[in-house]
């Protein structure tokens, strides 16, 4: 059975078991994610990764992964980043370092409070940018890729409808509206073991998207398999 990935982060997004994800050319970028679920999505693979926490507030994180080849050669100190011991059952399997000075470098990267700027784009194979631990951009993406942040962020829904759940069923379906669309939002609910997924229709003024009601599809939970009901 897959497990549910507790995102071990509390913020607004959270608090309303609400998470988005949207589509922006070779990104995958959104809101109500944190960094601990996203790496499940990399767990495992051939990559090695560098990080660095930067911003006035050390409120915003870099994490960028070269092949095992490139790595090689590069700087390999601790990561600076607190890591959760205290989950480590639940730590996606991933290889990390800091993104010294001297990697940065190497890897022609400019990193300052307002953004960061990435050079040797012929060596990154993945980046990870997040903010406040729930805003996110990852790139380059591939439908594979996709699908597995998908996957993964589905298994936070199981964390906040408190079973495991087998999404197998749903989970092509929801990428193709989520292709189709640009940008989803679930939101789950534990009293009714639900998951609805809506999405902005296409043309909706401003004060549609304020107050005017988002189409969707609905998942209901049964017995831990999720199947897709309508909206």
């Amino acid at each position: 059975m897959i497990s549910m990935i507790n995102p071990h982060h509390v913020c607004s997004w959270t608090g309303r078991r609400l998470t988005e994800i949207k589509v922006t050319g070779v990104a995958a970028t959104g809101a109500g994610v944190s960094l601990h679920v996203l790496l499940h999505a990399f767990g495992g693979q051939e990559l090695v990764w560098f990080s660095r926490v930067y911003g006035d507030h050390d409120d915003k994180f870099l994490l960028l992964a070269v092949d095992r080849a490139a790595a090689g050669s590069l700087q390999r100190l601790p990561p600076h980043r607190p890591m959760p011991e205290t989950v480590a059952s639940d730590n996606p399997d991933i290889e990390e370092y800091e993104l010294s000075e001297a990697v940065a470098a190497r890897l022609e990267v400019r990193i300052e409070d307002a953004g960061c700027s990435v050079g040797r784009r012929d060596l990154i194979r993945k980046e990870i940018y997040i903010h406040d631990d729930c805003f996110f951009s990852v790139e380059p993406l591939d439908d594979a890729l996709l699908k597995q942040l998908l996957h993964v962020i589905l298994r936070q829904h199981s964390f906040y409808l408190g079973v495991p759940v087998d999404w197998t069923g749903v989970l092509d379906p929801i990428g193709q509206t989520l292709t189709q669309t640009g940008s989803l939002r679930l939101q789950s609910n534990p009293r009714r073991q639900s998951l609805t997924v809506s999405w902005e229709p296409a043309g909706t003024s401003l004060f549609g998207n304020l107050w005017g009601r988002r189409p969707s599809h609905v998942v209901r939970i049964d017995h831990g398999q999720a199947s897709l009901v309508g909206g």
